[in-house]
């Protein structure tokens, strides 16, 4: 919807602000590399719903049961 709105509008990318939010809930036999494979696809298939190349804030969700924040943040690194 704010893809296709955007584009309607005629506007520049430089006049928009995009936020996009994802939500990590990782399988409990995720392999090791698991979690910035997982971020990377969750932003691709957001970025690709926004149809933009890049968001300016990704909203980043997640329980913190399943890994120390040292990792997802790592993955964004990668992202």
């Amino acid at each position: 919807i704010v893809g296709r709105w955007w584009r309607s509008r005629q506007l520049r990318r430089d006049e928009l602000f995009l936020a996009t939010r994802i939500h990590v809930r990782p399988p409990a036999d995720l392999p090791e590399g698991g979690l910035t494979k997982l971020i990377r696809d969750l932003c691709g298939e957001s970025l690709r719903r926004l149809q933009v190349d890049y968001a300016d804030l990704i909203i980043f969700e997640w329980s913190p049961g399943f890994a120390p924040l040292r990792e997802p943040l790592a993955a964004f690194d990668h992202v």
